[in-house]
């Protein structure tokens, strides 16, 4: 399963990279964000591996994050593991004028049961990214001003 999503931020690319970087800031825009924990290589370069912990529906959920490419202001892929998935997230920033444009590109791969449900949950999942990216948005835009 794969989709692209955009928004358009109304601060410019550095502020929003500034943010976007800043794992202090994850908690204003990710719910259920509980903590997250370098378990391979050095923080914020590729190839590094995060440990991260969130509380879903009141269940704890891991998943691994590995950062493999980041060039900076222009782009930043991640691949998210967890249980019976692997998301590729690839991140654009473009810069227009005093806003940001975040293209967001995602290609999932899925085992077990969750190969016979990854098609009729694709909405879900494309509703999910841009409320996410779009609870980013309102915090960058409110906490910059």
């Amino acid at each position: 399963m794969n989709y692209h999503v955009d928004i358009v931020i109304d601060q410019p690319r550095h502020k929003v990279l500034e943010y976007f970087q800043d794992v202090s800031f994850i908690p204003e825009w990710q719910d259920g964000f509980v903590s997250m924990t370098t378990v391979h290589g050095e923080a914020g370069q590729v190839h590094s591996r995060n440990e991260l912990v969130y509380i879903i529906r009141g269940k704890k959920t891991v998943m691994i994050e590995t950062i493999l490419d980041k060039d900076l202001p222009d782009h930043m892929h991640f691949l998210y593991e967890a249980k019976g998935v692997q998301n590729w997230a690839n991140n654009y920033f473009i810069e227009k004028g005093d806003k940001t444009i975040w293209k967001a590109g995602h290609i999932f791969k899925f085992t077990g049961l969750m190969v016979i449900m990854a098609p009729l949950m694709k909405k879900m999942f494309m509703k999910e990214t841009l409320r996410t990216m779009n609870m980013f948005k309102l915090a960058v835009e409110k906490n910059i001003g």
